[in-house]
Formats: structure tokens, sequence, C-alpha cells
């Protein structure tokens, strides 16, 4: 998937803080919830970002979906979270997916809540599926909000909330609701071999595995970050000024940004985003 295989609305040049690297020529996308959505996590969801070519800076959204199949869609990095079933067949939630960067597979864990069940799917860099392996679920059914990937393991992160069917009937809200005095599991579901996960308890150390932090400073919130050769690329949201901006760091120094472009909106961040080439 490339900018050119979406239909993107490029607006006017953006101020640049810094110089952009000229090699970096492509879209950082994200998505973010649709105020028209029966639940902010469902889909269809907004998509924005900021198109970089030849060292200069657009604005730009998409008019039309970018996922428009569950659970991956054409980009999977910007797969809804939760796809909710309008005719009364199950909800899911998908876990926001890992990248193989040896194969260029996507990996994530599609849940069904109500059936105690999920699966472990793999996709073609596409989103076509071309693996699923089920494994059962504990009772109430844990949230797996995000997978990473070792050599061995699906990594399953699971934060401290539960399956609540009462909320699911609702289907205005997540159906999940918090676990007071339980902290963040992770679960280890082997790449290969047996197919049940074992689960870490709360309370040891969790590992970011592969996901890179950044401070933006004071008062800025930070989008997922995206790698694009040497440069890291992060999207920001200051909520209280209400303004945005897109970091361009340098994944070798990662105290100062290389350079900021500052966004004519403020729409939010999301911890899913992808970065289209051209």
């Amino acid at each position: 998937m490339t900018a050119h295989d979406v239909a993107l609305l490029v607006e006017d040049q953006l101020v640049v803080e810094g110089c952009l690297p000229a090699e970096l020529t492509g879209s950082l996308v994200q998505a973010l919830p649709n105020p028209r959505a029966a639940h902010p996590l469902a889909g269809p969801l907004v998509h924005s970002g900021v198109r970089l070519r030849d060292g200069v800076a657009r604005w730009y959204r998409a008019p039309a979906p970018l996922c428009g199949r569950p659970p991956f869609g054409p980009i999977p990095a910007l797969a809804p979270a939760l796809w909710m079933c309008p005719s009364g067949g199950p909800d899911i939630t998908v876990a926001r997916p890992a990248r193989d960067a040896r194969t260029g597979c996507w990996h994530t864990v599609v849940t069904y809540p109500d059936l105690g069940c999920a699966e472990h799917l793999t996709a073609e860099p596409d989103g076509t599926v071309v693996r699923t392996v089920p494994f059962a679920l504990a009772d109430p059914a844990p949230f797996i909000s995000a997978v990473e990937l070792t050599e061995r393991y699906l990594v399953m992160i699971h934060p401290p909330v539960a399956y609540h069917r009462a909320a699911a009937l609702l289907k205005t809200r997540l159906p999940y609701v918090a676990q007071p005095g339980r902290g963040t599991r992770v679960g280890l579901l082997p790449r290969c071999g047996t197919r049940e996960p074992f689960w870490l308890p709360a309370g040891l150390p969790i590992l970011a595995l592969g996901q890179r932090r950044v401070d933006l400073g004071a008062g800025w919130q930070a989008g997922r970050p995206v790698p694009v050769g040497e440069w890291l690329l992060v999207l920001g949201h200051d909520p209280v000024a209400r303004r945005g901006a897109l970091f361009v760091f340098q994944i070798a120094d990662l105290a100062h940004p290389r350079a900021v472009v500052q966004l004519p909106v403020s729409v939010g961040v999301s911890d899913r985003a992808a970065w289209l080439p051209e």
C-alpha cells in the first residue's frame, strides 16, 4: 500500500521548523475515532496526516475509509480496534497488529468475547489473512489491546479490563470494564507448537518489545512513533494549547527533533499510524 493507492485531499503547505530530510517522500497517516461511528473505537475511522515531498509538508485527510473489510483492511496498521456487528452476530476486537520485519507479514489477535475464544491471525502486507490459529480465552474474556513479536512468541498485552456482557448489549461503549487493583498482564502465545498461551502475573516488569518512546516536551501527547529508514516520525497533540505537530527525529538522536511541522488543526493522536511511501 502506497500513498498512490488511496484518495487524498491534499491541502495547503505547512510551516516547518527546522529542515525536513529530502529522502522522506510519502505520507504519515493515523486512524482516529469517527464522531459518527456507533462507538469511537469502531470503524470506519477518520484518517488524516502529513504528506512529505522534496522537503515540503502538506496537510491532508482521506475522504474515504482506508479499512473497508474486517479485521485488517488494506492498511493493517490502521485497523479499527473494534468491529461491531449490527445484525446480532458476535462483536470482535482487534489488537494493534505487529509486522514481522523478516517476512513483511502482519500478526494480530482477534477476540470473540461472546464465544470465549480468540484467533492469532497472520496476514499478507495487503491485509489478506493467510493463517488463523484459534485458542481459548479465560472467562471473563480479556481485552488484548496490542501484540508484539519475538522469534518464538506472539506477545499479547492485556490491560486491566475484561469483557462485560451488559455493556456489550448497549452497543454505545467499549464492551469492557476496568478491573480495579489489577495491573497490565502479558500473554505469550508460541508461534509454533502448542496453541495455548500462558500469562505472566500482573506486576512483573513489561518490556516495550520494539516500541520506541519519545518525549515531545511539556504538554505534548505522542502518537505511535513510526520508523522510516533512519528517521522516526511522531504526530503530537497539545490538548491545552489546542495545537498539533509532526515531529521528525533521527533514530540515532532522539533528544531533539530534526524538524517540527505545525498542523493547521489539532485532531488528537492515535496508537494506529502508518507510513505510506510514494
